[in-house]
């Protein structure tokens, strides 16, 4: 799809796919997901429009809360896709939008699979 033309059918398809995967910025011991995006586009999908979340991460995004989970955001997530993105585009990124997930409704659509290796930021 072109997105000069197609802007908004891509959008609404990628609100509502049968599966998502991705991954969040931090996890709390007591189990909140922390997802930071600029635009917020993938976060549709994680609240609530995809039939099946898939988040892997890498095990040393858990932190003891929320407050650490934040400040691991900000001061170590984002400098390193700030300097990503200026590399790869000559754009600066920035945190736009924050999901944090304390717990899912429906049983069994969202997972996580924890990985012993340092993955994303």
């Amino acid at each position: 799809m072109d997105p000069a033309t197609h802007r908004d059918d891509m959008r609404r398809l990628g609100a509502a796919p049968d599966y998502v995967t991705g991954s969040v910025q931090a996890i709390t011991e007591n189990g909140y997901a922390i997802a930071v995006s600029f635009g917020g586009s993938q976060l549709s999908s994680y609240v609530h429009g995809a039939g099946k979340v898939i988040w892997v991460v890498s095990t040393n995004k858990i932190v003891a809360d929320t407050d650490e989970g934040l400040r691991r955001v900000e001061e170590h997530a984002l400098p390193l896709e700030d300097q990503r993105l200026f590399e790869a585009r000559g754009v600066h990124s920035a945190i736009g939008k924050i999901l944090i997930v304390r717990r899912e409704v429906f049983p069994g659509r969202v997972t996580i699979v924890l990985v012993k290796e340092q993955l994303g930021f």
